[in-house]
């Protein structure tokens, strides 16, 4: 159960991190950094 549990986090942080990819592209006017430095942002 521990391991399926971090395999839910890892797959949470990937879509979180291609969703604010995708926002991020589809917003050419907002320069945000295209790094992994995003990520705890998102994960408040």
């Amino acid at each position: 159960m521990k391991v399926k549990a971090k395999a839910v986090l890892t797959m949470t942080a990937v879509l979180a991190v291609v969703t604010f990819g995708i926002l991020e592209a589809s917003a050419p006017d907002a320069p945000a950094p295209q790094s992994h430095a995003t990520v705890p942002f998102t994960a408040q």
